[in-house]
């Protein structure tokens, strides 16, 4: 990730570099151009942060070359690849309800491989940001990949703007992060933002927001605001607005107009991506550097939008109180509430639940922290829990299904899945449940998705055909309803699920009541985190509380990131089909074949991450749809579950985070209030 820069001055100091003489050098190639100034800064050895003019960036990317033939050919292994995507029926006509635009996004892959064809493009940015557009209309965080023409340059507006409710129940409006803390001390002299580039500001960054990874619009315009929690969860504080993922905005600048009349220009600037050097002269330099494949190998750069900053960090969030009990990478820490009449109260905050990328021991050093902060708040005679899962993007399932068993010991962990039955999916899955289930290899082939047992875990499928159907649903061909895996026999001691294979379950009653446990989110709770929610709400049957969200009145959603049952990546895809050939290879061999010579070669007709036309860093997608007990149609990806209530952020709640917990305890517990018509009950907490 770019480092952020602080202050407007910053880049204006920094987009002056040679200005002086750029003028009678107009005509040079926009990557000379950089080049240029790239070498200028490091002559001055200075140490503020390189960046440029986004439309210069820009200019540049379009002057990389275009290649027709790769480009057809990396559509098609593309859309290879989109066969697992469990979505892409259901999307083109999806169930009401949807707050979301349809899209078909095979379709959109068909009419850019027809444009690549008919030689329409004239650069590789060109091509892969229209591959970018038809990955995000789907509105899903676990579907996303980073091409080699966006590894050039991340671009960015230096301007951060927030959204801010007088009292947490008015409608919220939108401020500079400055002028909104002026506005916190009662200051009369500052405006509020009314539109940006001549468009009213909240439709413009509503529209903007349209194409983030989350298929809730209230969801998707609190990710255009910074956040702390965001910080904590993925060590990125900044919002959309300010970032809009690194890619071109579409703008050069941007006219702010606030209400008072006047008026603001915003430049759109661009860094080198990674903070590396650039020399190069032109786009063909450019695209032989980040395009051009080597050997076996792919780009190192992360597919996953919900993946933490590199930097682990093990010091405590310093926009939050001292805590009570944190874990060594603040995936997990927990809070007493001081304040008058809440000193009753505990709070589980729980940004991440990416347990595994951590280390081998974080996902039992996670349950662990739970489990004695939870003990430690009933001994100190804590009566309510509030659980923070502000910004949480998901992370290792087995932490999620581990901590609603500490909640609910008596309750059996249930996840309703679905992945698309077509064609590669159903060849693996009739080799590998050929496996004899006393050999080596079954061990590893039984923790594989094409092994299945039921939602409630008590039957486990026979067969491939039993598990496969299919099962035709909202115009998909769909595998038998299943959990997400085996808890018996992927619950030991490095993911754990207490109650489940080796892992004992010590707790026999819950530690809080039911209605003593409150959830709060921002709408950005994802993967793992939904299903976390989804277990605590539909199981457990607790309360929910959502914050923030497009400035009008009415229900929020809880979860409006990714609803899906689990993710795959491309390697992950290959290490299947090899596994499968593999197996299949050696059983031919000793003339007792699984599969037949035609499905073999269609396994291996199939791409490979390392072997693509351009180097590549692999995508990730969503391979399973979740379904909720009493619905096993719509997937959750397409369902609205609105909090039982609802508040705006305010300024205070921006700067000192934990006041949240003290807004959502009085609406729950005490005399607050809720934000109209959020509740079903008007304004009071829906109980």
């Amino acid at each position: 990730m770019f480092s952020h820069l602080t202050t407007l001055s910053v880049v204006t100091w920094a987009l002056s570099v040679s200005a002086a003489s750029s003028g009678s050098r107009q005509s040079e190639d926009p990557c000379q151009q950089i080049a240029r100034r790239y070498q200028q800064a490091t002559n001055a050895n200075t140490t503020r942060p390189f960046v440029v003019p986004g439309e210069l960036a820009h200019q540049c990317l379009l002057t990389m070359p275009f290649e027709p033939e790769k480009g057809v050919s990396f559509v098609e292994s593309l859309v290879e690849y989109l066969q697992w995507q469990s979505t892409s029926d259901v999307l083109k006509n999806p169930p009401n309800g949807y707050l979301s635009h349809p899209t078909d996004i095979l379709g959109g892959m068909e009419d850019i491989r027809i444009k690549a064809v008919a030689g329409k493009y004239t650069s590789q940015y060109e091509f892969d940001n229209d591959i970018t557009r038809v990955f995000q209309s789907a509105n899903d965080g676990h579907l996303s990949t980073t091409l080699c023409s966006q590894e050039v340059f991340e671009f960015y507006v230096n301007f951060p703007i927030v959204s801010i409710s007088a009292d947490g129940l008015q409608l919220p409006r939108l401020y500079t992060r400055h002028d909104a803390g002026l506005v916190a001390n009662h200051s009369t002299r500052v405006s509020p933002i009314a539109t940006i580039n001549g468009y009213d500001a909240v439709t413009y960054l509503t529209q903007l927001a349209s194409t983030l990874g989350f298929q809730d619009p209230d969801a998707r315009y609190n990710e255009m605001f910074p956040s702390a929690a965001r910080d904590v969860a993925l060590g990125v504080e900044y919002g959309a607005w300010t970032s809009n993922n690194g890619r071109w905005p579409g703008s050069a600048e941007f006219t702010v107009a606030f209400g008072n009349g006047s008026v603001t220009q915003v430049p759109t600037v661009a860094q080198v991506y990674g903070g590396q050097k650039f020399t190069h002269t032109n786009g063909s330099s450019i695209y032989e550097a980040v395009c051009s494949p080597t050997d076996g190998s792919t780009s190192e750069s992360s597919t996953s939008t919900s993946k933490r900053s590199t930097v682990k960090t093990s010091s405590a969030p310093k926009t939050y109180p001292d805590p009570v009990m944190r874990d060594a990478y603040n995936l997990i820490s927990g809070y007493y509430l001081n304040e008058t009449d809440m000193q009753d109260v505990a709070v589980l905050f729980v940004p991440s639940f990416d347990t595994a990328d951590m280390s081998l021991s974080e996902p039992l050093a996670f349950a662990n922290h739970a489990t004695q902060f939870i003990q430690q708040a009933v001994a100190s005679g804590k009566k309510k829990l509030i659980i923070d899962l502000t910004s949480n993007p998901g992370g290792t399932v087995s932490s999620g299904m581990d901590l609603f068993k500490l909640f609910f010991p008596q309750k059996p962990v249930y996840s309703s899945t679905r992945f698309r039955d077509h064609e590669v999916v159903n060849i693996i899955g009739q080799a590998l449940n050929t496996v004899p289930h006393d050999s080596d290899a079954w061990e590893i082939i039984s923790k594989t998705p094409f092994v299945g047992v039921t939602p409630n875990q008590t039957y486990a499928y026979k067969s491939w055909t039993e598990y496969s159907g299919p099962h035709y649903q909202l115009g998909a061909n769909m595998t038998s309803l299943a959990a997400v895996s085996n808890l018996t026999l992927t619950s030991t001691w490095t993911t754990p699920i207490r109650g489940y294979g080796i892992v004992k379950q010590n707790m026999t009653s819950s530690p809080f009541a039911p209605e003593n446990i409150l959830m709060i989110t921002d709408g950005f709770c994802s993967s793992t985190c939904t299903t976390f929610v989804e277990l605590m709400k539909t199981s457990g049957g607790i309360k929910t509380l959502a914050f923030g969200g497009r400035p009008q009145y009415g229900p929020m959603a809880i979860m409006g990131g990714v609803r899906g049952g689990e993710s795959l990546t491309s390697t992950l895809i290959d290490e299947y089909i090899d596994i499968t050939l593999e197996y299949a290879t050696e059983q031919a061999n000793a003339n007792a074949p699984v599969l037949s010579n035609q499905q073999i070669a269609r396994l291996n007709s199939t791409p490979t991450t390392t072997d693509m036309p351009y180097r590549w860093s692999g995508l990730e997608l969503n391979f399973r749809n979740a379904y909720a007990p009493d619905n096993s149609v719509d997937p959750l990806q397409f369902v609205f579950d609105a909090a039982d209530c609802r508040l705006f952020y305010t300024y205070e709640n921006m700067v000192k985070p934990a006041t949240t917990w003290v807004a959502a305890a009085k609406a729950y517990w005490g005399e607050g209030r809720c934000v109209p018509f959020s509740t079903g009950k008007n304004s009071t907490f829906s109980y």
